[in-house]
């Protein structure tokens, strides 16, 4: 925690202030970074989580779209997505975005419903 004046700030405030400082959206202000090294850091980290956010998204998408097409009662498109939706699971896992478990279990449990159809 970081006393500002009257008010103690908790991390998340924190994390919250350095994003909207990268973001511009706070002009004037100092920055928390009291090195080059930690404002780098703090730079990179939000780079990244702008990446990972995109990456997750996209995963979630292509899965929604395999059940979008079992729902849909379409034994071919289901495949096709399907086949589309595992590279990309597997690019996220590989990555660390996800847990290598929970690949494997999305992949499973998606092929169990295209079987089952």
């Amino acid at each position: 925690m970081i006393r500002t004046g009257l008010a103690v700030l908790t991390m998340d405030t924190e994390i919250r202030i350095v994003r909207r400082l990268l973001q511009g959206e706070i002009t004037g202000a100092v920055p928390l970074a009291n090195s080059a090294q930690a404002t780098k850091r703090a730079r990179q980290a939000e780079k990244n989580r702008q990446l990972n956010t995109s990456q997750r998204s996209n995963m979630r998408t292509s899965i929604k779209k395999v059940i979008a097409a079992i729902d849909a009662g379409d034994r071919d498109a289901a495949k096709q997505a399907y086949a589309d939706a595992v590279p990309v699971i597997d690019r996220a896992a590989g990555k660390g975005q996800i847990h290598v478990n929970k690949a494997a279990r999305h992949k499973s449990r998606l092929n169990q419903h295209i079987r089952g159809m």
